[in-house]
């Protein structure tokens, strides 16, 4: 390499290095640039492979995070009556480890693999054996081979069509069919006398509801989903309520809840995937922390509710009401003016 070398950031992180070579022979009129490449990728960070949730052993996880409640037991016995957030910190952190611990004894890990196309399905694959089977037939003209990949076209064309009819069947569906209510919502303010509103104590049941109700989403840096914290509910739920009552009293989140994976998601229409502006983040929090949020979340819209703290038409984040709530009355204060 001559006058010039070129390196990015990563490669410098990498320890990519480059000097003048005065001990090699010269190149014509210019000295010879000398560029040493570290190979060894030992020290780089890899992404731990994600659970194969087919393969849990429900029974195995049973007798696993039953040992490993013990240990949570004993974090939670050794709580002050006001825990410190040291003290909430480390029986979050214990929570997390058992379930962990539980999850590695009982359930495979999902190492990548290539992905083939959404819409295959068994008929593709039955018409590509039967062109295989053509084509290794030696009595086979190329009439028959070529009808055979004509039928495998036909049969991929109609795949691919049935799809994405399907998934526009789902969008409308999911988006466009639902029923909204048409009764108006009456305005009767009233002002807020007291400005300290009650906060009763959480219960057992309403923490399991914010826990293990929701449906299961993408899990955070720990890999614990909502169908994994059903199944070690009987063993760690005690605890589990015990940290969020401390921690709705003493108003802290737990610092392991506030530990999130960032995912670049490519935004759609950017074709250029080398610039940053091509991707959009996503942060994948813990579950057990968004179990806490949600139950503040749900709180806190129960007593703006009961309180009246809110607006009457206030529609947005608050239980069994939505935008389509809000316009059907819209719609009905219209009518009303035209009657």
């Amino acid at each position: 390499m001559i006058d010039l070398s070129w390196a990015n950031s990563a490669l410098l992180s990498l320890g990519i290095s480059s000097e003048v070579a005065t001990d090699l022979p010269p190149l014509a009129d210019h000295e010879p640039i000398l560029t040493t490449i570290q190979w060894g990728t030992n020290d780089l960070p890899w992404d731990t492979p994600p659970f194969r949730w087919s393969t849990l052993n429900d029974e195995l996880f049973r007798e696993t995070i039953q040992g490993e409640t013990r240990h949570v037991d004993r974090v939670t016995s050794t709580l002050s009556p006001l825990p410190s957030p040291a003290q909430l910190d480390e029986l979050a952190n214990s929570i997390t480890q058992a379930i962990s611990t539980a999850l590695e004894a009982s359930t495979k890990r999902a190492y990548p693999r290539p992905c083939g196309h959404k819409w295959w399905n068994q008929d593709c694959t039955r018409v590509v054996k039967m062109l295989r089977r053509v084509a290794r037939d030696p009595t086979s003209t190329p009439e028959d081979i070529r009808d055979a990949k004509q039928a495998l076209c036909c049969v991929i064309q109609h795949s691919k069509r049935q799809f994405w009819h399907d998934k526009a069947n789902y969008l409308v569906r999911a988006l466009l069919q639902k029923v909204s209510c048409s009764e108006d919502v009456e305005v009767n303010l009233e002002p807020i006398n007291d400005l300290k509103l009650p906060f009763p104590a959480t219960t057992e049941k309403e923490i399991y509801n914010a826990v293990a109700k929701p449906k299961n989403s993408t899990p955070g840096k720990d890999g614990v989903t909502t169908s994994i914290l059903k199944k070690a509910w009987p063993s760690l739920g005690p605890s589990i309520s015990t940290l969020y009552q401390h921690c709705l009293d003493q108003g802290w989140h737990p610092t392991p809840f506030r530990d999130a994976s960032l995912v670049a998601i490519p935004k759609p229409g950017k074709r250029d995937r080398s610039s940053p502006w091509a991707y959009r983040l996503i942060a994948l929090l813990s579950v057990l922390g968004k179990g806490l949020e949600r139950l503040i979340a749900h709180r806190m819209a129960w007593i703006a509710i009961k309180h009246k703290v809110l607006h009457p038409q206030q529609f947005g984040a608050l239980p069994l009401r939505s935008a389509t709530d809000l316009a059907a009355a819209l719609i009905h204060d219209v009518e009303e003016a035209w009657s």
